[in-house]
């Protein structure tokens, strides 16, 4: 009887610190970076192209629920007015992103006035569902480009 006692003891004891030691997964704003790129100068009437990448920095695997793309880019002229319109379809997509890997999109908007722009990229996604969904917003590096 006793050794049967120590068994259920011993299993009840691996539930516990089995179910004790699970770590939410829901991440905070340090487990990713976000750059965007583009080359510096771009001729008016041709498309400014950007590039965004989204990475998990942390040792853990994720899984995204975000819009038709992780990332909205905002074009910004010198007033610092917003001159493209960027929308984003078909909402909850779910995408797997794992320890060190990234997510990476591209944009291209056409300018057809001369001048310096600043460009962001914004990626927007949750994690977990929910109670225990967390929503993200991390922007990237702001950058200027010159259309001539």
């Amino acid at each position: 009887m006793s050794k049967k006692y120590f068994v259920m003891l011993a299993i009840a004891l691996i539930v516990v610190i089995t179910g004790c030691s699970n770590k939410s997964k829901t991440p905070d704003e340090s487990s990713f970076s976000a750059t965007i790129t583009a080359t510096n100068s771009y001729e008016v009437n041709k498309d400014l192209v950007m590039g965004a990448s989204l990475k998990n920095v942390s040792t853990e695997d994720y899984e995204l629920t975000h819009a038709g793309g992780v990332f909205y880019f905002s074009v910004k002229d010198s007033q610092g007015k917003n001159v493209n319109q960027f929308v984003m379809t078909l909402p909850a997509i779910r995408s797997n992103l794992k320890s060190q890997d990234e997510i990476r999109e591209q944009y291209s908007h056409k300018l057809d006035t001369p001048g310096m722009y600043e460009i962001l990229a914004i990626a927007k996604f949750s994690i977990g569902e929910g109670d225990e969904e967390k929503k993200y917003v991390i922007n990237t590096n702001t950058m200027k480009v010159e259309v001539k």
